[in-house]
């Protein structure tokens, strides 16, 4: 018979195993609330967890301190103030509630507007000035502008750019069939500067630029893409605009969860980690309840979405990069950050390729993804040990296969529009063929099969 002491200790041994598994689902739970409380929060954890500081830094850098990003179109250095003044004066230019079928008159129209730009220009913007600003920012010194402002300013110079990438909106045959755009100085130097900054090497805009930094801090859309006075146009492209912004604010709570899952976890505080994966969940359907709420006919009209509210975003024109010539795509969806953060969460490879990653999603954006994809709980799961934290991974699971389900049944419809001024197009693709044989459903067919292979890959 073994000695006494020796049961004893085994007895000792398995009580403390088993009080610590215990305390991992017991220990009490912080409950954090209010957006100030969280950033205090997200900053305290930024020394010990990788995930919190890559949070923390995408929302200082990029965000000015805040997400959705903080974006002032108001307080500018007069430099770059009249670059404002170029995108709204000259709106009226680009708009048409009827546009030509003619490519003569339609060429005409662009080189008009092309040229009320350049003149424009001339004026009005020292571009030395301009770029005096942009090197002070690249050293990291603000005393000319501040972040919201940058912020600003890069949203004012994307739309400046892609307004004059098309020159006339709804967007027509010619403008999709020019390869190459050739911008002025004032266009171009200043966005080498801001792709450095913002990191990303897309001559478009993007997601973040277009539509997020398009908010003021009163929740008020700055710059319109049409100057049509018809209501159904009007309130489409505020409806899906806002729908994607209120998406973002949204989302802040989504990422904070996420990274209090994870450290929570690490930590060995599995119930923290439950909770906070089930707020996640929780965050995820008042997403989907908005999208499914506000994607809907009487908020965006189908008849107007893609040709007056979506195509302005697109691109679909490139520039010799390494010796090989690349055409870069538009404003696109799948660059929504919280669904690349929940991808990452669940340990899914991204939907962009390693070159698209890098083109058109900012920087600190990707190193939070990465971060989260890095530190996630779900392959350290060890069954018996963590079924909680599985079971709400699972449930993560299923809420996006029903998001990229209801997805795609409401948006491809709204794809489906067709136009005679211009080719089968979305904003991501700026030509999906020049073939009138070729009919819209065919047209489509690859993008709504890259989309259902998204939702396969979502387990």
């Amino acid at each position: 018979m073994p000695p006494i002491s020796f049961l004893v200790c085994t007895a000792a041994l398995v009580g403390l195993a088993l009080w610590r598994i215990l305390q991992r689902y017991r220990q009490p739970v912080p409950i954090i609330t209010g957006r100030a409380n969280r950033l205090q929060h997200l900053r305290g954890l930024a020394a010990q967890y990788q995930v919190a500081a890559s949070l923390v830094n995408m929302i200082d850098r990029d965000g000015a301190g805040d997400w959705p990003p903080r974006a002032n179109h108001e307080a500018w250095p007069p430099a770059i103030m009249p670059y404002k003044s170029l995108y709204m004066d000259l709106l009226p230019m680009l708009y048409t509630d009827t546009p030509a079928l003619d490519d003569d008159v339609n060429i005409e129209r662009r080189a008009r507007y092309r040229a009320a730009v350049r003149s424009f220009i001339k004026e009005r913007i020292d571009l030395d000035a301009v770029i005096g600003i942009l090197e002070e920012v690249e050293t990291d010194r603000w005393s000319t502008i501040s972040r919201d402002s940058l912020n600003g300013f890069w949203c004012c110079m994307a739309l400046c750019r892609h307004a004059y990438r098309w020159a006339t909106l709804p967007v027509v045959k010619v403008a999709q069939m020019e390869k190459v755009v050739d911008f002025p100085p004032e266009l171009s130097i200043p966005w080498a500067y801001l792709q450095r900054y913002y990191g990303f090497t897309s001559e478009s805009g993007n997601h973040t630029s277009n539509v997020l930094m398009n908010f003021n801090p009163r929740g008020e859309r700055m710059f319109r893409f049409n100057d049509s006075l018809s209501p159904p146009i009007q309130s489409s492209e505020e409806g899906f605009f806002r729908l994607l912004y209120d998406t973002d604010v949204l989302s802040f709570d989504i990422f904070y969860d996420i990274v209090i899952a994870i450290a929570s976890f690490k930590e060995g505080n599995n119930r923290a980690c439950v909770e906070s994966l089930q707020s996640v969940s929780a965050g995820l359907r008042q997403v989907i309840v908005l999208f499914n709420q506000k994607m809907r006919e009487e908020n965006v009209s189908k008849k107007v979405w893609l040709n007056y509210v979506q195509s302005l975003h697109a691109w679909g024109a490139g520039k010799m990069v390494d010796g090989e010539f690349t055409t870069f795509d538009g404003v696109s969806g799948n660059q929504i950050l919280v669904f690349q953060a929940l991808d990452a969460l669940l340990g899914m490879d991204t939907y962009h390729p390693n070159k698209d990653i890098k083109r058109y999603i900012p920087a600190r954006q990707r190193g939070f993804c990465r971060s989260i994809k890095d530190h996630t709980m779900r392959s350290s799961l060890k069954g018996s040990e963590d079924p909680a934290v599985k079971a709400e991974i699972d449930n993560l699971v299923t809420q996006m296969k029903r998001y990229r389900a209801s997805h795609r049944s409401k948006v491809m419809p709204y794809l489906k529009n067709e136009a005679p001024e211009r080719y089968h197009m979305t904003t991501k693709t700026s030509v999906l063929t020049t073939d009138p044989s070729v009919n819209i459903d065919t047209a489509l067919r690859p993008l709504e099969q890259m989309l259902i292979t998204r939702s396969a890959q979502t387990v």
